[in-house]
């Protein structure tokens, strides 16, 4: 068992624009949690775990709205109690490694009249993932998640991301690809989440490859040449972003012109 509290922010009583307005009148958020679960261990290659939870909230900072264009306004919800479980398993199979979670949300409580609740009453009812992880041939570690999650009220909607990198030697790149189902969705109310992502970059005797605006996997900039170029006695020219040896100062159309 645990007891939390939260006292409402400055924001929250005070801040006021255009899409928000805070409530000086707020009382603070106060919360008693219960939890209970097991693990049990079938072989050195097999592991569940179960967990029962239950949480009593009382006088939730919420924000609410009474239509789509209006602002959302600071208040308390009297009473807000969660009944849920988590369930999870895992596997070891020949170096690989395969997780599977599903987690059930029951809320009792509504919102108050017709009022539309941004975070209170947004929480996933339901959400299961599959995950993988592993080595490649090649030496590539890689893992992959799929998961698919639908909010109180709201369609269920899947992501599915993959990573993999080369973990050893001296020239490690890696690449992230993220939600590659190009799923849209919301977590939090009017807030859109990027679509298909893909993000990669480069480790070189263990620092990040950093470019121009202090990025990794920016080609371009990065002192990679500087030794190349001295070596066969060609100046040494200074890059706009400020260091020197950069391939786009020699391999760019402007470099080459």
């Amino acid at each position: 068992a645990s007891r939390a509290f939260r006292v409402p922010s400055y924001t929250d009583l005070y801040y006021h624009d255009p899409g928000n307005i805070g409530n000086p009148t707020l009382k603070p958020e106060s919360a008693w949690s219960y939890e209970g679960g097991a693990d049990y261990r079938l072989t050195d290659r097999v592991k569940l775990q179960a967990t029962l939870f239950h949480r009593r909230d009382r006088d939730v900072i919420d924000y609410a709205r009474s239509s789509p264009s209006g602002p959302w306004q600071a208040l308390n919800v009297d009473r807000l109690n969660f009944t849920g479980v988590e369930t999870s398993a895992g596997f070891r199979l020949h170096g690989s490694q395969i997780e599977l979670a599903y987690s059930a949300l029951h809320g009792s409580g509504q919102p108050a009249g017709d009022l539309q609740s941004k975070y209170a009453f947004n929480y996933p009812v339901h959400s299961a993932t599959a995950a993988w992880s592993g080595m490649l041939p090649g030496g590539i570690a890689a893992r992959t998640r799929v998961g698919a999650l639908q909010r109180l009220g709201q369609n269920a909607y899947a992501l599915w991301d993959v990573y993999a990198s080369r973990p050893g030697g001296y020239l490690r790149p890696f690449v992230q690809l993220t939600n590659l189902a190009d799923a849209r969705y919301q977590e939090i109310t009017d807030v859109v989440m990027p679509g298909r992502t893909a993000i990669g970059g480069v480790v070189i005797d263990g620092r990040i490859l950093r470019g121009a605006r202090g990025y990794s996997g920016e080609w371009g900039h990065g002192p990679v040449l500087a030794d190349s170029v001295r070596a066969r006695g060609i100046p040494l020219v200074a890059c706009g972003c400020g260091q020197v040896g950069c391939v786009d100062v020699y391999g760019s159309v402007r470099g080459l012109e």
